[in-house]
């Protein structure tokens, strides 16, 4: 006998003895027995019925916050993305091994996956001891870098110690990096200071006289004037004493920028303000907006002698976009926008 009708068999024996269970059960006067663990669907069945509601909306409400959890923190790229795939060079004048802007941009735990757990760091009892410190290059050399961290561990401000080295060199070396500070006095001197802003960064150094220090944090923007240039904007780039139409009157052009959040580098909304006495403010071509590392150059896109402003941004590390814009002394005017370079 085979195996396959010996399995026939028993199957038609399990399926008899079924249907004989079945018709002893329906003899008149067997009552079935109440078994102690039998659950009472009929009352589950009732509760699930009255409410009803209540289960959809507590379901519905943690789909969504899941849902919510999971968005935010996936469009939040690691320190280690950020740096491997979005400057490429973009940044021209940075020679560190890693962006002051990534670090603001990033916190304790995603530093520590890329460059692992400090070298030291403070007890963390006041706002001066919350910091950690790293051995990262900066202008050439590998330097102490104390990073410090707010109450969410969210990094807010980078100190260098410089020691002995020349502040007159270092002066010069950001000078070379960074272009003339937008402010400054007497800053190869004991007491005296520079800023500069490059790049979403404000660094200021102080001369303290046998040592320097050097300062780094989010350019923010204090918008006394009500522009309307979003919440809560930063300062990518700040050039002073420009002619770029060439009438001899001397601008301020800033390049301004709101944040996706406060972990990311990528900035979502850009603004473009000229000053020369009076205040002009220009958006990007809404397509066109936003981007990693925004730049300003100059460049004569339509040939009549005269430069254009032109923002650049890189975008998803795949393309860039381009908005250029020209300023006639009078009003701010958008005429290019698109990935190709005007």
């Amino acid at each position: 006998m085979s195996k396959k009708i010996i399995k026939d068999m028993n199957g038609n024996n399990n399926i008899n003895r079924a249907k004989k269970d079945r018709n002893v059960e329906k003899k008149p006067g067997r009552a079935k027995m109440a078994l102690p663990y039998r659950i009472d669907t009929d009352k589950i069945r009732d509760f699930v019925r009255i409410n009803k509601r209540v289960f959809i909306f507590s379901a519905a409400a943690i789909i969504v916050a899941i849902s919510a959890y999971y968005a935010y923190y996936t469009r939040i790229p690691s320190l280690e993305e950020t740096h491997r795939e979005d400057i490429k060079g973009v940044v021209e004048s940075y020679d560190g091994d890693v962006h002051p802007f990534e670090i603001l941009s990033s916190n304790r735990e995603n530093m520590a996956d890329f460059r692992g757990e400090p070298d030291s760091k403070g007890d963390g009892k006041t706002p001066e001891t919350k910091f950690v410190v790293y051995k990262l290059d900066w202008f050439g050399k590998t330097r102490e870098t104390i990073i410090f961290y707010d109450s969410q561990n969210h990094f807010s401000r980078i100190k260098l110690n410089i020691g002995n080295e020349s502040a007159k060199d270092l002066v010069q070396k950001l000078i070379a990096d960074f272009g003339e500070p937008f402010e400054s006095q007497s800053p190869e001197t004991k007491g005296g200071y520079a800023l500069w802003v490059k790049d979403s960064v404000q660094y200021k150094l102080v001369h303290h006289g046998s040592y320097a220090t050097i300062e780094m944090k989010l350019a923010r923007y204090e918008n006394t004037n009500k522009l309307a240039v979003g919440d809560a904007p930063v300062v990518i780039h700040r050039l002073l004493k420009q002619d770029v139409n060439k009438d001899e009157t001397l601008e301020s052009i800033l390049l301004l920028g709101n944040r996706k959040n406060s972990l990311s580098p990528e900035y979502e909304n850009l603004y473009l303000v000229v000053w020369d006495g009076k205040t002009h403010v220009a958006k990007m071509a809404e397509e066109m907006d936003g981007g990693l590392y925004p730049q300003i150059e100059y460049s004569d896109t339509d040939k009549d002698g005269k430069d254009e402003i032109v923002i650049s941004s890189d975008n998803n590390g795949i393309v860039r976009n381009y908005n250029a814009f020209r300023y006639d002394g009078a009003k701010l005017e958008l005429i290019y926008n698109g990935h190709d370079e005007p």
